[in-house]
């Protein structure tokens, strides 16, 4: 992460979509102490959420009020000094139990796990639930974050042909201490769900989110020649992100014969919005012939905060009409049917120019299906194979192109997949095979433009295993063995058969294995840790800079006791 920002890679894609409670969020930053769960959806799922990454999307399940009175205290180090405290409360606002609270309040400051680091961050966040009746719920969440860091790590940027050195000392502070973010988050949501009948459920949902980034000064290291590196220390500040997200929805539920159907009609969708200054960055002169070998204190530089106000520079916006049908058969067979007219409407400004028409914008829409058919040929195990296409918004140029801030035509991406999942025991078994096509999106050396040529494919097989292999041991973890190229791309056929980078690379290899082992001999006793392999990729479109693969590991335990009749549990990672 660099600043609070986290980059998730599936399937070999780049920012997957970001939702909470099925809302779209588009955030920089995510807080989790307020999340139930953190569900991970692979392969394109435009059905389901509109237009987005063909690699996946990732929900977070918000905390909801308990049935029970619960009073939750965690505090720590968080690593290098970082004092951390949450409270977790919940449980029944009257005897009958129709409303309900959870609150969620977070506090960290302190050293960071590198030098010259700090950090300080805080969260409150509450969720209300009524049962205004026995068949109509209401719910409303509410939060509020803020975050503040020091010393935040540096991006290393290596110009073609530049020799990628041995990585640096992760302890050290390879940008400087005066480096900064500063934001703060506001989110305000409801649903609400109507059980009309017992075949008919109507439910909706709206979720308002306000991010405010005050003041972000970074460091760019760029390695020019062996040995050494340039560093970039710049100033983006004053910028605000605005989501607006709904869903609304009738199921249905009835028979046709031998079928069952459950039916499910409707929309959802979300706006966002981007207000900046126009003088919001600031960059100082480029301090070069910096040694690799050790971390260069730079003073620093004068670099102002925008006084001007801001002005609108992007509008985007997600729809999505549909309607799906979950059919069974019997217990063996059953189907999931859909179409959707996605729609992507995406307008930007020049904000270097408040009075500049706009630079950019593009009105979208596309009809988009989807089916998968399940065959469960035992209770344990259910087979399946699935096609859907989805509608996603093009990449915008970087500004070292030259068409910087350009944004391209929206994209079409397919998927085929086929795969078995079983349980045995206390363990779930999957295999996937899988094969996503999508426009291939690239920064041309020949010309130095960000365009559009061919296909990216990304086809591959996943294993993955999580439970108890026996009573004391618990594993999760997978493997995937991907084989991705670039196909058809006209206009520039040295791109034939390369792999495409993305952002963060596009790696042939991953596994992952976490494991937890209770010790019988100290009850209470479990001890963790886990080992995660990325394998090699390149940094460039025609594939001369390859990087090597890579392991990261990590350990830890935890202990169940009772301390003067509380439940306790002491964590060390």
């Amino acid at each position: 992460s660099r600043g609070g920002e986290t980059e998730v890679n599936i399937r070999g894609f780049a920012d997957p979509a970001v939702m909470e409670d099925g809302l779209r969020s588009s955030v920089f930053r995510m807080d989790l102490e307020d999340k139930e769960r953190v569900e991970v959806l692979e392969g394109l799922t435009g059905f389901l959420y509109g237009p987005d990454n063909p690699g996946g999307a990732i929900n977070y399940v918000l905390k909801r009020p308990t049935p029970y009175r619960f009073n939750r205290v965690t505090v720590g180090d968080a690593g290098g000094g970082s004092g951390y405290i949450h409270g977790d409360f919940g449980g029944p606002l009257d005897a009958a139990g129709r409303f309900g609270y959870r609150l969620n309040i977070v506090a960290q400051g302190g050293d960071g796990a590198i030098d010259d680091s700090r950090l300080r961050r805080a969260l409150i966040s509450g969720a209300f639930d009524a049962h205004l009746t026995p068949d109509l719920l209401l719910q409303l969440d509410a939060s509020y974050s803020s975050y503040h860091e020091n010393g935040i790590p540096p991006t290393w940027i290596f110009i073609p042909g530049a020799p990628h050195p041995n990585a640096p000392d992760n302890s050290k502070d390879w940008g400087q201490s005066y480096t900064q973010g500063d934001d703060s988050m506001a989110k305000g949501g409801a649903t609400l769900t109507y059980h009309i009948n017992d075949a008919l459920t109507w439910r909706s949902a709206v979720k308002l989110i306000d991010e405010h980034q005050r003041n972000y000064v970074l460091a760019n290291n760029l390695v020019l020649a062996p040995g050494s590196y340039e560093q970039l220390i710049f100033r983006n500040s004053n910028v605000e992100n605005t989501t607006t997200s709904a869903y609304s929805f009738l199921d249905a539920k009835f028979r046709t014969g031998p079928f069952e159907h459950k039916i499910t009609v409707g929309f959802f969708g979300d706006i966002a919005n981007v207000y900046q200054p126009p003088d919001r960055n600031f960059t100082a002169p480029g301090y070069p012939a910096l040694s690799v070998a050790t971390p260069t204190a730079i003073p620093e530089p004068a670099l102002p905060m925008s006084m001007l106000p801001q002005v609108k520079s992007n509008h985007l916006e997600h729809s999505n009409f549909t309607i799906g049908d979950d059919v069974k058969l019997g217990s063996s067979w059953s189907a999931l049917l859909g179409v959707s007219e996605a729609r992507i409407i995406d307008q930007s400004w020049a904000y270097t120019d408040p009075g500049a028409p706009q630079s950019a914008s593009y009105n979208r829409s596309k009809i988009t299906p989807a089916a998968s058919l399940i065959y469960k040929p035992i209770p344990q195990v259910s087979t399946y194979v699935t096609y859907i296409q989805g509608l996603e918004e093009g990449g915008v140029a970087p500004d070292t192109a030259a068409n910087a801030f350009d944004v391209l035509p929206p994209l079409t991406s397919e998927e085929y997949e086929v795969g078995v999942k079983a349980t045995l025991g206390k363990v779930l078994a999957t295999a996937s095979l899988f094969h996503i096509d999508r426009p291939n999106q690239f920064l041309d050396p020949a010309d130095n433009v960000y365009k559009q040529a061919g296909d990216e494919v990304h086809q591959g097989l996943e294993l993955d295993l999580s439970g108890k292999v026996t009573p004391d041991l618990t594993l999760w973890g997978g493997v995937t063995f991907m084989q991705s190229h670039v196909a058809n791309a006209q206009g520039n056929p040295a791109l034939d058969g390369k792999r495409p980078i993305g952002i963060g690379g596009v790696a042939d290899q991953l596994a992952k294995l976490y494991a937890e082992y209770a010790v019988d001999a100290v009850p209470g006793l479990v001890l963790t840790g886990g080992v995660y392999y990325t394998g090699s990729f390149y940094s460039d479109a025609m594939n001369t800079d390859k990087l090597p693969g890579y392991v990261t590991e990590d350990i830890g335990a935890r202990y169940s006791t009772r301390l003067y009749n509380t439940p306790t549990v002491f964590r060390f990672n």
